[in-house]
């Protein structure tokens, strides 16, 4: 007398690539009742991979606490081991007229007649050119370069940020390629849909 035993077996486990792999094994054995050992004669193998999740880094807002971050990351990724912090108040203060004074004339030369500064309160020529402007006004470590961004939208994360100075190579070599260790960001407003952004680098 013959009998069929057929077994079916599933069993799970980590793939680990973050899903689960199942396996099932389908067994038929043929039986001589009372006479001969169980003989296998058919094994088949199916296996269902689980697709891994796919998550997406939320943007974060346009905050100089996370423009530390995003720089920090940026330079770590291309293999500049200088990490930044944000300026004090002096920095800020040339970031903040800056970003002013590009609404007026969108330039690394300040727009004339300068209304009055901290270096020629309004009582003699000023200087035209930034850079020397920042440098005998405030000194060498504030004047480690800049970036001028035209009134041309609004930044809302730094995520679009990032990609605005990727599309200079100049601008994000000097971003995240340099020696700098500090900066500060000023915004001119134009209105609530356009700005101009100035980012001004200090080492100190």
């Amino acid at each position: 007398m013959l009998l069929a035993l057929v077994l079916t077996v599933s069993c799970a486990k980590n793939n680990g690539k973050g899903g689960a792999t199942t396996t099932t094994y389908t067994v038929m054995s043929i039986i001589q009742a009372q006479t001969t050992m169980p003989t296998t004669t058919l094994m088949t193998v199916t296996t269902a991979t689980t697709p891994k999740s796919t998550t997406t880094k939320a943007k974060r807002p346009f905050t100089p606490a996370n423009l530390v971050a995003m720089i920090n990351e940026e330079r770590a990724r291309v293999g500049n081991s200088v990490r930044v912090s944000y300026g004090d108040a002096t920095q800020q203060k040339i970031a903040n007229i800056r970003a002013k004074e590009l609404l007026r004339l969108f330039s690394h030369q300040r727009p004339m007649p300068c209304p009055g500064c901290d270096y020629c309160h309004g009582e003699k020529d000023c200087l035209a050119n930034e850079g020397t402007w920042i440098y005998q006004t405030y000194g060498e470590q504030y004047a480690q370069g800049s970036c001028c961004i035209s009134d041309g939208g609004k930044f809302y994360t730094v995520e679009d940020c990032l990609d605005f100075i990727k599309t200079s190579p100049a601008h994000y070599n000097q971003m995240f390629k340099a020696p700098w260790t500090r900066f500060a960001i000023g915004e001119g407003v134009r209105n609530e849909y356009s700005s101009s952004y100035y980012f001004s680098y200090g080492k100190y």
